[in-house]
């Protein structure tokens, strides 16, 4: 999402980068007042990219505080919100609608997120979003992948590796919180022959719950709360 927002930038664009207050970790990517902050990429760590903090932690409540700050689609081209999987404070139904209100209200959005989390389960509101993906008019989709750190398989899981105080790190199990900012860091793994972090040390086999967007339209209105998201939105066809 960075490269292709810098990428509008150079071509004139006006980018807003927004960021989940629960995506902001140590003072690295702390700004001088708490709605002020950086979003920062291991692939360019020397460079820092300033961003809107969603105080709330809420896409239900973002409109309100781009109103409090004067943006409008007539100062800002683009909206860009980084990982989005951690706006924790609304319902899936809210995630959506707060977007579609922004789409509305004439901004251009682009949103990066995580489909699942350490435990190999749905991460949030994740899978309805890619679900609504499919349906809502100009909503486009596409999954970056990459392999796991300890063979070359593809990766299908991640590990939280915990850092405590004293300098202790710890593989997280699936007693761990979903969000623990700026105490964690996380990285690929195959979860088949090095499993995720709640897989370790269990015998019985996880199944992960299927993208919606690998699904078949018949799968999906077999699903009841795909068919009960697709009926809120009035997306039956």
């Amino acid at each position: 999402m960075q490269l292709f927002a810098w990428s509008l930038q150079r071509q004139g664009l006006r980018v807003l980068f927004i960021l989940p207050q629960n995506g902001v970790g140590d003072e690295h990517q702390q700004g001088i007042g708490p709605d002020q902050g950086y979003i920062l990429s291991r692939a360019f760590p020397e460079r820092k990219t300033e961003a809107l903090v969603l105080l709330s932690n809420s896409l239900h409540c973002l409109q309100t505080q781009l109103a409090q700050k004067g943006i409008t689609p007539a100062t800002i081209d683009v909206i860009c919100i980084d990982e989005i999987q951690l706006c924790t404070n609304q319902t899936p139904f809210e995630a959506i609608r707060g977007l579609i209100e922004l789409q509305q209200a004439g901004f251009t959005v682009i949103i990066n997120g995580i489909d699942y989390d350490f435990k190999s389960d749905i991460f949030t509101h994740m899978h309805h979003l890619l679900l609504v993906s499919c349906f809502l008019p100009d909503w486009k989709t596409f999954q970056l992948t990459t392999m796991c750190r300890h063979c070359p398989n593809p990766a299908r899981g991640s590990r939280r590796v915990i850092t405590f105080p004293d300098g202790r790190q710890q593989i997280a199990d699936a007693t761990s919180p979903i969000v623990m900012p700026g105490l964690s860091d996380y990285y690929a793994v195959c979860d088949i022959f090095h499993k995720s972090c709640s897989r370790l040390d269990v015998q019985q086999e996880h199944v992960r719950a299927p993208l919606p967007t690998t699904l078949t339209l018949e799968q999906i209105w077999q699903t009841p709360w795909m068919r009960e998201t697709l009926n809120y939105f009035d997306l039956s066809q």
